[in-house]
């Protein structure tokens, strides 16, 4: 899998977990919080038997650009990835982004296993 396709998928699946957990639990009658992702930045450390992955997106949410950092765990062993963090920090944006430009759907489908408190997704190819 090219290391873009990584990134995309990651950072896709933060984004949309985010607005999942908050419709969910914060705004109800909202869906898609944030949008317009735009993936800048993404590192990552090798564990055992997991990765966990720190990325950096700039977003729109509820009309105002923003730079968030988010924190993927991702189990070798099933495939699974969790949403472990997604903030807003107080960086500003680098600037001319193409906001309103779509993101293409992902390659892959998420199952939904919702469960206590946390959403997992568990990573599909088809």
């Amino acid at each position: 899998m090219k290391d873009d396709r990584v990134v995309d998928l990651l950072g896709n699946f933060a984004v949309n977990t985010f607005n999942k957990s908050c419709q969910m639990y914060v705004n109800k009658d909202e869906d898609n919080q944030v949008s317009g992702a735009e993936f800048m930045e993404c590192k990552f450390y090798k564990l055992t038997s997991k990765y966990i992955f720190f990325m950096t997106i700039e977003a729109i949410e509820q009309g105002i650009p923003g730079v968030y950092e988010t924190k993927v765990e991702c189990v070798t062993e099933n495939g699974s990835m969790i949403l472990l963090n997604f903030k807003l920090t107080d960086r500003k944006p680098k600037g001319n982004r193409p906001w309103v430009q779509l993101r293409l759907e992902s390659e892959f489908k998420y199952e939904t296993v919702e469960g206590w408190s946390s959403i997992y997704f568990l990573l599909f190819e088809h």
